[in-house]
């Protein structure tokens, strides 16, 4: 299974690399994986991602817009902007 493999690639990547978290997030959102999308943009974050643009002006997230969890990522920005 293709989405088995991917996954196990994933969990045993020991990269921590934002911009790979960065496309991680628009492969999920693009699979309609919206939690997933959601979860590797806020790793991306922690991980130093810091082109808040890419992520605003990415076609592939405009299916998040709605979710909690992508309004909540966000007000992150908008204070992680603050901060610069």
């Amino acid at each position: 299974d293709r989405a088995t493999g991917f996954g196990t690639l994933i969990q045993t990547s020991r990269r921590s690399d934002p911009m790979v978290s960065f496309y991680y997030a628009k492969i999920y959102a693009g699979q309609g994986d919206k939690e997933r999308a959601i979860s590797y943009l806020n790793r991306a974050l922690d991980e130093g991602f810091d082109e808040f643009d890419k992520i605003k002006k990415e076609p592939a997230f405009l299916v998040l817009a709605a979710e909690e969890g992508y309004v909540k990522l966000m007000d992150r920005i908008t204070a992680l902007n603050a901060r610069k």
